[in-house]
């Protein structure tokens, strides 16, 4: 089971973002997020150009 520490008051943020949010973070992207009520969110991840290094480090990690 998934629970994030801390106040729990952000809903809307599971294990799903967790999970994405931690593996570009390791891969020294960035996850960002435009949203409008009513409307709906935008997710984008971005990725360094050459993550050669980040993956190896990934793969260590496993």
């Amino acid at each position: 089971m998934f629970r994030r520490s801390g106040v729990q008051d952000r809903p809307g943020e599971g294990i799903g973002l967790a999970y994405v949010r931690t593996r570009v973070r390791r891969l020294e992207g960035e996850v960002t997020v435009d949203s409008i009520l009513g409307q709906g969110s935008v997710f984008r991840i971005s990725l360094p150009e050459d993550p050669t290094l980040s993956l190896q480090r990934l793969a260590d990690e496993a």
